[in-house]
């Protein structure tokens, strides 16, 4: 079953690049897609507590603090299998979310990880995906969806 909220595979993503995102794409692609991210390496945005929020109610979903690298970079640009565009920013916690449905590795972004919606815990928002492997988690969140 494929729907239009969930990640997409790797060679739907490749079919459907299309050129302002596919120079990010190509980058993210070209480092190292395929490791583990490093713990040691993770936080990449300041080390503050600035939260940022659900743009369609304000509420405080994470902070900068807990921005990471997930296959070395913060900053994803995907295709969901409807061909639906989504940038993301990936973040070791969220407490601001809730995370809705069954794990599934279906269509997954990331290699080894199984996803599920994640959710503005206030208002239902549709803000990413909850992405998590037996060892690892973080959240991947749509950028224009979090202020």
């Amino acid at each position: 079953m494929t729907t239009t909220q969930g990640p997409g595979d790797a060679e739907t993503r490749r079919r459907r690049v299309h050129a302002p995102l596919q120079q990010r794409s190509e980058r993210n692609r070209s480092r190292d897609r395929d490791q583990p991210r490093s713990r040691s390496e993770d936080h990449i945005a300041a080390q503050d507590d600035t939260p940022l929020r659900c743009a369609n109610c304000r509420a405080p979903v994470t902070s900068r603090s807990q921005a990471i690298s997930v296959n070395s970079s913060h900053e994803h640009a995907f295709f969901n299998p409807s061909g639906i565009a989504f940038e993301l920013r990936c973040f070791r916690r969220a407490p601001g979310c809730r995370v809705l449905g069954h794990p599934t590795s279906e269509f997954t972004w990331f290699a080894g990880y199984t996803w599920q919606l994640a959710i503005c815990a206030t208002c239902r928002s549709h803000l990413g995906w909850f992405f998590a492997a037996p060892d690892d988690s973080f959240f991947a969140l749509i950028t224009g969806r979090i202020q």
